[in-house]
């Protein structure tokens, strides 16, 4: 708990000094993913070559086994996949966002699953499939490859550069996501404050400091009386479908604007209107997939019942503030067209 409310009160003031403070924490805390990721495929390298495979990869081991109990597994794979339209809420603050974005949407997706790819291949060459899962897993598999070659020293800098990815990857969302309550806050359906911007940093600091201090809220109430697993998996299933939920709207319009001109300005999908089509409805299903799994608990879950209503009553209450707060910006607002 100490852990996340220091580097989320850090994330949060960095941020409000600006884009420009904010982004050489995502940079430096990048390396947490690529040295480690690195270093684990190479040990697992040596691993293979001193003492052989550790996983027998028969041909029916790469056919996907379903089963309820690994049922948040499969929303947890989307949901990693997930975040990179955040870039859109930074356009304002990107140069030349148009050329860039969509390449580094390309290059960091690429690299996202050589990196998921080559990181679970290593774990499996070198590690029983018993040892691998979780939220600990890599770390773990870490652990135990460079213990079996007699690296031991290895787990400390490994282990906390995988913490300084963490970081990052929470630094980056909250920049990105706290630009959307400063828009609600702009056009009135959040409280005017939120659309205030520091007179100094030129940032939405009130939208940034609310978000940030959300951040930390659910930090401390989600660990309170549960395990860092449970609380995981808890986090990930309510945020999967608040998350994905717009994500349906999203790609059914892209399938229903097909059959529209595109104007001057738009980037149209390489293909054309079959390949949009087919990607969005690829996109539409996996989306409704998602949520649904994500409502399904997993095999170390007591009281399922329980974890089910867990999820579906937080994500309740989200959907009901959000909406809350529309219908009374709505009613200010006829209030004051009547005025």
């Amino acid at each position: 708990m100490a852990f996340a409310i220091l580097w989320l009160a850090a994330i949060t003031l960095l941020n409000i000094r600006g884009v420009d403070a904010g982004k050489w924490l995502n940079n430096i805390c990048s390396l947490g993913a690529l040295l480690p990721l690195t270093v684990l495929i190479l040990m697992a390298i040596v691993s293979y070559w001193r003492f052989g495979p550790a996983t027998h990869f028969a041909a029916a081991s790469f056919v996907p086994h379903w089963s309820f109990d690994n049922a948040v597994f499969w929303s947890t794979v989307f949901f990693a996949f997930s975040a990179v339209e955040a870039a859109s809420a930074m356009g304002d603050e990107i140069e030349n966002p148009r050329r860039n974005i969509p390449w580094a949407l390309l290059a960091a997706g690429i690299i996202l699953v050589i990196g998921y790819i080559g990181g679970t291949a290593a774990l499996l060459v070198a590690l029983p499939v018993d040892a691998v899962g979780g939220p600990d897993g890599f770390v773990n598999g870490i652990r135990m490859m460079s213990t079996r070659l007699g690296l031991g020293w290895l787990l400390a800098p490994m282990a906390l550069l995988v913490a300084l990815n963490a970081v990052g990857g929470v630094a980056g969302n909250l920049s990105a996501s706290a630009r959307l309550p400063f828009v609600a806050g702009v056009d009135r359906y959040l409280p005017a404050a939120f659309g205030w911007i520091h007179p100094r940093y030129r940032t939405p600091w009130v939208a940034i400091g609310v978000f940030g201090g959300a951040g930390m809220t659910l930090a401390l109430l989600g660990q309170a009386g549960t395990s860092v697993r449970l609380c995981y998996d808890f986090f990930v299933r309510m945020s999967v479908i608040s998350l994905f939920l717009p994500y349906l709207f999203l790609f059914s319009a892209m399938i229903r604007l097909q059959g529209r001109p595109a104007g001057p300005e738009a980037r149209c999908v390489p293909g054309g209107r079959p390949v949009a089509i087919a990607l969005a409805s690829l996109g539409l299903l996996s989306t409704a997939a998602t949520i649904v799994l994500s409502v399904i608990p997993g095999a170390n879950e007591t009281n399922k019942s329980l974890a089910v209503a867990k999820v579906i009553g937080a994500t309740a209450v989200l959907i009901g503030i959000g909406v809350a707060v529309f219908l009374a910006s709505q009613r200010k607002v006829r209030r004051l067209k009547a005025g």
